[in-house]
């Protein structure tokens, strides 16, 4: 988090620099501490926590009354400063749009710092707000890029496919997608990018004519459009693609860019980008949905091997620093992505005897043997026998009965 919370203590100099009114910070981050951290000291600034009572605008306002006074003992709105809205996901979508327009008249020259659990509909549906405010950070995070605002698109498109499957359009969550059809064919589109027909049809109607699937194709693409009131894709040089009007922000993307530039990354910046990607792994690919689809658990097994790549890197990397117990950890979750990998177990049984707890390093190689038994026919490697046998050789004659037992 902390390298976030320096991208984003950039992102608001800048976004001052630029005389911009409104930082909404990314829902993505859940914890508002780090970033108010940013602010402490400032005597001037003014933080308003909202809470469900305050539904209608009389309670608003006597909510940031109470705030001034308490914190700043005036009854003025700092003029040149920074308010904190925190928790403004409690309040009605009217209410939010009308009172950061009132902020906006009462205090010009402030700069309004917005935290909500979803990205606020209204930066998106009035010119005015939408004018004056950008998302933070703005860049150098994957999908938690620029946002529709810096790049003149029209429509910012939010796409959350791993643990669940959560589309949100300009800031409102796309709840009815008028049958299942069209929410799998947007789902593949979005996670594509850019997708042939054939490779279009053979993913959804393999055993269909050409005719058939191509009239059901577009009926479907078309009610995409209906529901999200824009066309996702375009199509050129045979491929569909997403439309460059459409900002699309995807999670699978942000992952799979973090894991795969690590690779190539010194450990002091590989380490913050698997820590990026570790986090934003929130769960299988389309989890909630789509089981029956062989393209969603292709897919899914991608995603969950490199997770367990993911986790076997940053493993690495806090061994090397003597973190053996966050280290011991890490390639104990990574045995869930592939329980068959003798390296990870050689990794887990070293660490084990480093722990002192040579007994449970034994336990790891016996259940990898009994795996690669039971499902390939084979005996662990070599250097992997000589490994248990040496551990055996100086575990205490009483822990040996037990296990042997």
């Amino acid at each position: 988090m902390a390298d976030l919370t320096q991208q984003i203590a950039h992102d608001l100099s800048s976004v001052r620099s630029q005389s911009i009114k409104i930082a909404c910070i990314h829902p993505e981050f859940t914890s508002s501490a780090p970033i108010l951290s940013l602010f402490l000291g400032d005597s001037t600034c003014l933080y308003v926590c909202f809470q469900p009572v305050d539904v209608v605008m009389e309670r608003i306002l006597e909510r940031i009354d109470t705030s001034l006074e308490e914190q700043l003992h005036d009854e003025q709105l700092p003029q040149s400063t920074t308010i904190i809205l925190d928790q403004v996901d409690v309040l009605p979508h009217e209410q939010l749009e009308l009172l950061l327009l009132h902020l906006r008249r009462e205090a010009p020259g402030a700069l309004l710092v917005i935290f909500s659990r979803h990205m606020p509909a209204c930066l998106f549906e009035n010119p005015e707000l939408r004018q004056q405010s950008r998302i933070v950070p703005q860049g150098g995070v994957g999908f938690l890029g620029r946002d529709a605002t810096t790049s003149g698109q029209s429509t910012l498109l939010e796409v959350r496919a791993l643990g669940s499957n959560q589309v949100i359009l300009n800031g409102r969550p796309v709840l009815n997608w008028d049958g299942a059809l069209p929410r799998d064919l947007f789902f593949f589109l979005v996670d594509r990018a850019m997708a042939t027909r054939n490779e279009i049809f053979e993913a959804f109607w393999p055993n269909l004519p050409i005719k058939e699937a191509t009239n059901v194709f577009h009926v479907t693409k078309r009610k995409i459009s209906e529901v999200l009131g824009v066309d996702l894709t375009t199509y050129s040089s045979n491929f569909y693609r997403i439309s460059p009007e459409i900002d699309v922000r995807y999670d699978v993307l942000m992952f799979r860019d973090a894991v795969v530039n690590s690779a190539v990354l010194p450990p002091a910046e590989a380490k913050p980008l698997l820590l990026r990607a570790i986090n934003a792994y929130r769960g299988p690919f389309l989890a909630q949905l789509l089981a029956d689809n062989v393209w969603v658990q292709q897919r899914r097994d991608e995603l969950n091997q490199l997770y367990g790549e993911a986790l076997i890197a940053l493993a690495k990397l806090y061994q090397q620093e003597g973190e053996r117990e966050r280290a011991l950890g890490l390639y104990l979750r990574a045995t869930a992505t592939n329980p068959q990998r003798e390296d990870v177990a050689g990794s887990i049984m070293t660490l084990y005897v480093e722990l002192g707890q040579p007994e449970r390093a034994l336990d790891v190689y016996n259940n990898l043997e009994r795996a690669l038994a039971d499902t390939l026919g084979i005996s662990p490697a070599q250097w992997l026998q000589d490994l248990a046998a040496n551990i055996r050789s100086h575990v205490p004659q009483t822990i040996r009965i037990v296990l042997s037992s």
